[in-house]
């Protein structure tokens, strides 16, 4: 039983049950669904069977080839960056409280594909933010990045992280901060859609640090 349902029969209440358990990937708009057999999973694709009334999950042969892009692209991306000074990447909460991303936060993976020297590497998790830490007044006065990325998560009018850095003691006297080397990351690219747009997150730092 190769389970494909022809058009004739697809209205019968076998087709109708049917779709309760096949979807249709948005990318290639063909109906699909994992089969268990003998202790096996199998990708079954019906080409046949119409596209209305599924649930809409990309199939596993467009979900590899958009993963090799990805990979593909980062790999181009990585070639393209020599940057060797230590860089933050910082973020605001509600209480104007800062944190600097980890290379264990998602925005500080991405730097890591560069092999950044990320000021933050090895501090303790702090704060609100999973792998962020606190980077306090007396922390910041102490380092010396010679670059900073700021994200900024609120949406407008709330103000963005890289224009408030001069206004805050500590990290005012930074020479990245009276000098200009501070620039702001897509909190969509960077905090909301991780994963599949990591090549997107990638793109920007690039570009950023090759504007220099």
């Amino acid at each position: 039983n190769n389970k494909v349902i022809s058009k004739s029969s697809y209205n019968s209440k076998e087709g109708k049950i049917t779709d309760k358990y096949l979807t249709v990937c948005p990318s290639c708009s063909v109906v699909w669904e994992k089969v268990h057999w003998r202790n096996k999973i199998l990708i079954e694709y019906y080409h046949e069977i119409p596209r209305y009334g599924k649930k809409s999950v990309i199939c596993p042969e467009c979900s590899e080839k958009a993963i090799s892009e990805i990979n593909q692209k980062i790999d181009s991306l990585k070639t393209s960056v020599n940057y060797t000074e230590e860089i933050l990447i910082l973020i605001s909460d509600a209480d104007r409280n800062v944190y600097a991303a980890k290379p264990e936060s998602y925005a500080g993976a991405v730097a890591e594909l560069f092999d950044l020297n990320n000021g933050a590497k090895g501090m303790e998790d702090m704060g609100p933010y999973p792998g962020y830490t606190l980077w306090t007044a007396e922390k910041a006065a102490t380092s010396n990045p010679g670059f900073i990325f700021t994200i900024s998560p609120a949406p407008e009018p709330a103000p963005k992280l890289s224009g408030m850095l001069p206004m805050i003691p500590g990290f005012n006297r930074l020479s990245d901060v009276t000098t200009g080397n501070v620039a702001e990351l897509d909190p969509v690219l960077f905090m909301q859609a991780p994963g599949p747009r990591m090549a997107e997150a990638a793109e920007l730092i690039e570009s950023i640090l090759n504007e220099k």
